[in-house]
């Protein structure tokens, strides 16, 4: 019999794993599990098969081997279950949130090919508005699936002649609105409005399907459409380079999936046969909302991976020159070993990079990183994510992109011109084999 263990226990580094491991690694088979932080604790529901002895047991052996502050034994009706493998419905709350959990729904429904059909797009047209990275890789996509695809450009595009070359109808973006029943607006955020308001809102059918890959718009109510207008998000967790590659691979790229209004009643299959189109059947589709999607995208670009990344190569990097060292090393040190780190990262997570470096430099990493980021920058990290949340950080790039992007345009001249630039041009000239199999072909893509 199905039974739902509810477990209060300290948020230690490591606990977690440690709960699941206690359970599965005595035979209990996991059917989900969730987890929620607030404030120093944890609170995690784990379901799973056992008896009511086993229960017992279960109970008594995390109370003795954790340091758990309560765990009891509930209904199991009270936990919906994932559908996808354990630990699916996985959730972690940080920042100003953590006492008041406000997710919409903590379970995070899992698809596959298997779990979806094509007859909600066979008969209808697709119109890609935007063949920047992610409109070539997902019309390419799509089209090799068998979808009918035309591409939405403005008339002076350079993209224009890479989708024709490419073998697509290329229209301007109201007349491809017109001439779909599917229209997935995928041009920069910055745009978005102007090209919605100008050429997608008076073409669109009543009835058809809106679609995004970031939730900006929509969230950030930049694009309103009409009540009748059914709106769909399927955003791939890839760059579109990437997600093109690895479909012409046969793979394909995990992708969200989110509906935001849904009067036709069948917006999440529609949804679902355009993220299996462009290849996230092949991987995992995951069912989200726009809201979280669209907030931890930016809070993941901000404070991690674009700006989080960036200034910390940075201060490394100078941080090495002005003590003296060579700056070919600094830069060997801060940004070219970076890859190398990351793809052990990507391929299983910090246990596999720990595994895989020095005893040094993994004695390192754990003393000195908690060091570097304390305190102080993880309340700076909950300011950047409540001016996301507020609105306050969107608001503020599309007055810079109103008032003509100077500031933008100013900032990403100085960082071209960092010394770090030059001279990890010179070193990657001496690397020929890093021009071979380039994702981004600016020719072409």
């Amino acid at each position: 019999m199905k039974q739902l263990f509810s477990i209060v226990a300290d948020d230690r580094f490591g606990e977690l794993p440690r709960i699941v491991g206690l359970c599965s690694g005595r035979g209990y088979p996991l059917v989900g599990v969730t987890a929620v932080k607030r404030g120093d604790l944890m609170h995690i529901d784990i379901l799973t098969e056992c008896d009511d002895r086993q229960a017992e047991r279960l109970c008594r052996l995390l109370a003795s081997q954790v340091r758990v502050v309560e765990v009891a034994v509930r209904p199991a009706a009270t936990l919906v279950e994932f559908d996808g493998p354990p630990a699916a419905g996985l959730v972690a709350e940080s920042g100003s949130q953590r006492k008041n959990n406000n997710r919409e729904d903590s379970r995070m429904r899992i698809y596959r090919d298997s779990d979806i059909g094509r007859e909600p797009l066979e008969t209808r047209t697709i119109a890609v508005i935007g063949y920047g990275s992610q409109g070539f890789a997902q019309a390419n996509n799509l089209r090799d699936s068998g979808f009918d695809v035309v591409v939405g450009l403005r008339p002076d595009s350079p993209s224009w002649a890479k989708a024709e070359n490419a073998g697509f109808t290329v229209l301007e973006p109201g007349d491809a609105a017109a001439r779909a029943e599917v229209v997935v607006m995928l041009v920069p955020d910055e745009r978005m409005p102007q090209v919605y308001a100008d050429a997608v809102a008076p073409n669109l059918r009543p009835g058809g399907y809106l679609g995004f890959s970031h939730g900006f718009a929509i969230h950030f109510a930049k694009v309103v459409p009409p009540p009748e207008t059914n709106v769909f998000m399927v955003a791939p967790k890839a760059p579109g380079h990437l997600e093109r590659y690895e479909f012409t691979q046969g793979r394909g790229v995990p992708c969200l999936v989110a509906i935001h209004q849904d009067p036709s009643g069948d917006t999440r299959d529609v949804a679902l046969a355009y993220a299996a189109g462009i290849g996230g059947g092949r991987a995992a589709i995951l069912e989200t909302s726009f809201r979280e999607e669209t907030e931890t995208d930016l809070f993941g670009e901000q404070a991690v991976l674009c700006g989080g990344v960036s200034a910390l190569v940075v201060a490394g990097y100078e941080t090495l020159v002005e003590a003296g060292y060579a700056p070919e090393m600094a830069y060997f040190e801060c940004l070219h070993e970076l890859k190398l780190i990351v793809d052990l990262v990507y391929e299983g997570g910090l246990a596999n990079m720990r595994y895989s470096v020095s005893n040094t430099a993994e004695y390192g990493d754990l003393t000195r990183g908690p060091r570097l980021v304390d305190d102080r920058v993880r309340e700076r990290m909950r300011d950047v994510l409540d001016e996301i949340r507020s609105g306050a950080f969107a608001d503020e790039w599309m007055a810079e992109c109103e008032a003509g992007g100077a500031r933008f345009t100013a900032l990403e001249a100085a960082a071209s011109e960092h010394s770090l630039e030059g001279v990890g041009r010179r070193l990657r000239s001496m690397m020929p084999w890093l021009e071979e199999r380039r994702l981004v072909d600016r020719a072409r893509n």
